[in-house]
């Protein structure tokens, strides 16, 4: 055989020789244009085919393309025309024509690149291939090109790694072929040099701020310089040259698997029957069991739009064995266990952060009441769980949405490393990976190991709680506290919460170095020396306080203020005038005209002793907490109450007038005389005078009968009474026989029965204030 042979581009579905870099173009009605003819044996044709820019040159000249984009490209057609990668030669003729080596044909059909007589390429008909699936040579390469590129992947391919051997000839213009003897060709996949570069540049510079000093040892491992020794591996990982050796080792195995979506529901999508029956637009594959599956490796189930029913399931399991649960009337998948991941350091010559054992949960946290109606945290730990999301299609297998009509239905994938295994020590990272995961675990391990002993003064105390409580109202320039504030929240971002003391105050860990929080400190004490603190303005506080008490700020003690417990003490330097409680030995104590719950009486000294102390130091940048102090001692006020197991008696009675200054009574009843208890309305007399109220043991009523002035009786009640007798002086004004309203409202009146206003206010005013116990 003395011809030369060349590989060839094939189609693999129809066996055609192809060119990859040229076109055919066909015009509606007519017939395909393959380009010019090369005779390669009797009866026999080759094709050129067209370049791309000789094709748009014949449909300029002949008037098909009406418009043409900013690229050169046709966007509309006067005449329709339809483009094909060109066809060099058909499998038929290639057949015919005794030419071919090898034709080589795999068990499912398809074609594989052949071996065929070099003209075919020379003459620039058909793509040379390599030994090397998806790999060819382009065919417009000549002595004079400028930096050639020889090679090109087809169609963005997959491409097997490994050394290949290549027989390379010579071809001159004249048609001299030169054997140029047997080459190596290494196919390599080194994209992941790409990311261990920028993830070796990004943790360069985040850790850049850290000094050795920063880290503590761990006994005999040293973070710092194991970091170190990583970022080396990785530096050298990067530059490291392709061998045949080491060809297949830069990328990582890979599988196709279903997307998984944590979440906290055990169920998850509705559940269909697996499909028997697919249309080849959906690309599915039919496994050995009958049913179809949308990877290859027939792992991943295609369903049909039809509803699992009770017929379809087996021990808890459809067809093809996905677990499934039925709620109602209507099956779903079950979501399986999601689990913990962790770093493995001790398996793989590598660290390899994978799945673990460990279910992951989450805690769940409800409130409540206590029987006591105390307010009670529940926390329950729950799991969470893997949904596998789905994709919907129509019979051509194009998506829709899942509320639509869809044919068909199967979980979303993805191509993912394949996990290790960690029984046999199989690991499947690539090279790259490998030293791109190294990398992280000793930046993560390095992190964990930083000395955070300057957190506490400079963030914590420094930061944190120096600037705990204040707002804008505090200060006088608002521009500047918000830059402030900006500066200060930059430094709280290196402090993380990890929980609480038994004070319940926050504590907080940090990755930072020592560097960054010294710089967050020095900025914020900077831009705090820029604002400019607002006066104190107490007057409301110190009103609020003068009235409940009768006494200036500087005249009252407060000591032993528990915040945790909301408790104080209050003492006096004067004699006070108290609205609530009594004094006893200076303190303030609950055993006044009424007394209070503890629990809201120690609230409302604890107030009292805030708002003094607040007071009592009128800081000026104080203005929120002044305000606050203020309205939380008026609440507590307001929110004062009776204990809940207090004794409560039913008094009733008749109010009458008196004859005398002592306050005997007479025979005439009031109408229309309020009683009040503890400062609130409980009843009012009758048109007989009666009236009837509900009372606590040791509580003061006042019996008020109001004219120009209010005639005020007080009482004690100490047990349950009845038929009590109150004397109030008060005149018959109308002398029709009863004191009621109707006097009072004449008390406004003057000249009537030869008294003046004045003369009768005093009349009034002989008898008030009577005190009895009943």
């Amino acid at each position: 055989d003395d011809n030369i042979y060349a590989n060839v581009v094939v189609d693999s579905k129809t066996g055609d020789f192809l060119n990859l870099e040229k076109y055919d173009y066909q015009v509606e009605g007519q017939a395909r244009d393959y380009g010019e003819a090369v005779q390669i044996a009797d009866g026999i044709n080759a094709h050129k085919g067209y370049t791309k820019s000789e094709l748009y040159a014949i449909f300029k000249s002949k008037g098909y393309v009406t418009d043409w984009d900013e690229k050169g490209e046709p966007k509309s057609f006067k005449t329709p025309v339809s483009m094909y990668t060109h066809v060099a030669l058909s499998h038929d003729d290639a057949v015919r024509s005794g030419l071919a080596k090898e034709l080589p044909q795999n068990d499912d059909g398809s074609y594989e690149n052949a071996q065929f007589e070099s003209t075919i390429v020379t003459s620039g008909c058909a793509t040379a291939a390599t030994p090397t699936k998806n790999i060819n040579f382009h065919g417009n390469i000549t002595a004079s090109s400028i930096a050639p590129t020889w090679l090109f992947n087809q169609n963005n391919a997959s491409i097997s790694a490994g050394d290949y051997d290549m027989d390379l000839y010579g071809y001159t213009n004249d048609g001299t072929v030169t054997y140029l003897g047997v080459t190596h060709m290494t196919i390599a996949n080194t994209s992941g040099a790409e990311s261990l570069s920028k993830a070796y540049q990004n943790y360069q510079n985040e850790m850049a701020p850290y000094q050795q000093s920063d880290y503590k040892k761990n006994g005999d491992d040293d973070p710092y310089a194991q970091l170190q020794s990583a970022f080396k591996t990785a530096l050298a990982g990067i530059s490291t040259p392709v061998t045949k050796q080491n060809a297949d080792s830069f990328v990582s195995k890979t599988m196709i698997a279903a997307k998984k979506e944590k979440i906290t529901s055990a169920s998850g999508d509705k559940a269909y029957k697996p499909a028997t029956n697919v249309p080849d637009a959906v690309g599915a594959h039919k496994g050995t069991n009958g049913y179809y599956y949308i990877d290859e490796a027939c792992t991943i189930p295609v369903y049909s739009n039809v509803a699992l029913t009770d017929s379809d399931v087996k021990n808890g399991k459809d067809a093809v064995g996905a677990a499934v649960v039925k709620q109602g009337d209507t099956y779903y998948y079950v979501n399986d266990y999601a689990y913990k991941y962790a770093w493995d350091t001790t398996t793989y010559d590598y660290p390899y952060y994978g799945v673990t054992n460990e279910k992951d949960t989450y805690d769940e946290k409800t409130t409540g009441t206590d029987a006591e109606g105390n307010p009670i945290e529940t926390v329950v730990t729950k799991n969470y769980y893997n949904k596998t999301p789905h994709t919907y299609v129509a019979e051509n297998g194009k998506g829709v949405p899942s509320s639509s009509d869809w044919a068909y239905t199967y979980a979303q994938i993805e191509t993912i490393t394949k996990p290790n295994d960690k029984a046999s020590k199989t690991d499947f990272r690539g090279y790259y990976a490998k030293l791109e995961d190294n990398l992280r675990y000793y930046v993560e391990n390095a992190k964990k190991n930083v000395d955070t002993s300057l957190l506490q003064e400079k963030i914590v105390d420094g930061i944190i709680n120096d600037r705990k409580g204040k707002n804008s109202e505090d200060y006088a320039d608002v521009a500047a506290y918000e830059k402030m504030v900006q500066i200060a929240r930059k430094g709280e971002k290196l402090a993380t919460v990890t929980g609480q003391d038994k004070d319940g105050n926050n504590t907080y860990t940090t990755t930072a170095s020592s560097l960054e929080i010294k710089e967050a400190n020095r900025l914020y004490l900077k831009y705090k020396g820029f604002v400019t603190n607002r006066a104190y303005e107490g007057q409301k506080i110190e009103a609020e306080i003068k009235h409940l008490t009768g006494l200036a700020k500087n005249q009252i003690t407060v000591s032993a203020i528990d915040d945790t417990t909301r408790t104080a003490t209050v003492t006096f330097s004067a004699t006070p005038t108290l609205a609530k409680g009594a004094v006893e030995n200076g303190t303030l104590v609950n055993n006044g005209e009424v007394k209070y719950s503890d629990k809201t009486w120690n609230e409302f000294v604890y107030c009292l002793a805030k708002a003094v102390k607040t007071a009592q130091e009128a800081k000026t940048g104080n203005h929120m907490n002044t305000y606050i102090a203020k309205k939380e001692l008026v609440l507590a006020e307001n929110a004062l109450a009776l204990p809940d197991d207090a004794i409560w008696y039913t008094v009733s009675g008749t109010v009458y007038e008196a004859v005398d200054g002592t306050g005997t009574i007479g025979s005439k009843a009031l109408a229309g005389v309020d009683v009040y208890v503890n400062g609130s309305k409980v009843a009012a007399t009758a048109a007989d005078g009666t009236f009837t109220a509900k009372v606590p043991v040791g509580a003061t009523a006042k019996v008020e009968f109001k004219g120009t002035d209010v005639v005020t009786r007080t009482l004690t009640f100490t047990e349950a009474t009845e038929g009590a007798k109150v004397g109030v002086v008060a005149v018959d004004y109308n002398g029709n026989g009863k004191i009621d309203a109707v006097d009072a409202a004449f008390t406004a009146k003057k000249g009537l029965k030869g008294l003046t206003n004045d003369q009768f206010k005093q009349l009034l005013k002989t008898g008030v204030n009577y005190n009895a116990t009943l």
